[in-house]
């Protein structure tokens, strides 16, 4: 007589955003201003909570050091970029400017959780003989992807270079939960003491 075995499970398993879709934004201006200050200068100096208390630009911010110098530049809106390639009147070539990226994150984001389950069944033939069969599925529900939403199809072709929305701005790399994922597998096999069958199926 044969002797079956007969296994199953499911669990749902959750999981926290990846560090790349939130601890970067934290560092973003205007939401983070760093500013240092030590009593033990001499002469002391003391702290002064008086950044973006102005309505006009620069908005009581100081000016950012090294502008100008290391082909670093500010745009009309203040958009910080780099510039690769000069025109011959001396001017920053509109295609050769590389502009700083943000990271951003969806308010509503939402915990990302799997489901996974399985069935199988092993059975005995005979002496030193043994086929199995097996079923494995899983779901995934708000899965996390950053991707850059300041961009648009044919913007190179059009403009001769990558431009975005916001043309002040690089890439805006957004965080969200919108992704789902599906997967059902099987497989088949028969086990000998000395060699092993296996069929797998997706």
């Amino acid at each position: 007589m044969g002797k079956m075995s007969i296994r199953g499970g499911a669990g749902m398993f959750y999981d926290r955003p990846e560090n790349q879709l939130y601890t970067g934004d934290r560092n973003n201006l205007p939401l983070v201003a760093n500013a240092g200050c030590d009593l033990r200068n001499n002469p002391p100096c003391t702290p002064a909570y008086g950044l973006g208390a102005s309505g006009s630009s620069p908005y009581n911010f100081p000016t950012v050091a090294g502008l100008g110098l290391n082909n670093v530049f500010l745009d009309s809106k203040n958009g910080l970029f780099t510039c690769t390639a000069y025109a011959s009147d001396g001017t920053c070539t509109t295609s050769a400017r590389i502009f700083t990226s943000q990271v951003v994150t969806d308010p509503n984001l939402k915990t990302q959780y799997g489901e996974n389950w399985s069935l199988g069944a092993q059975y005995e033939l005979w002496s030193n003989w043994l086929v199995e069969g097996d079923y494995i599925g899983s779901e995934g529900h708000h899965m996390y992807a950053s991707f850059n939403v300041n961009r648009f199809a044919g913007d190179k072709i059009l403009n001769g270079g990558y431009t975005g929305y916001n043309h002040s701005f690089g890439g805006l790399f957004y965080g969200q939960s919108n992704y789902n994922s599906h997967y059902n597998g099987g497989t088949l096999s028969i086990h000998n003491r000395g060699t092993d069958l296996r069929t797998r199926t997706g």
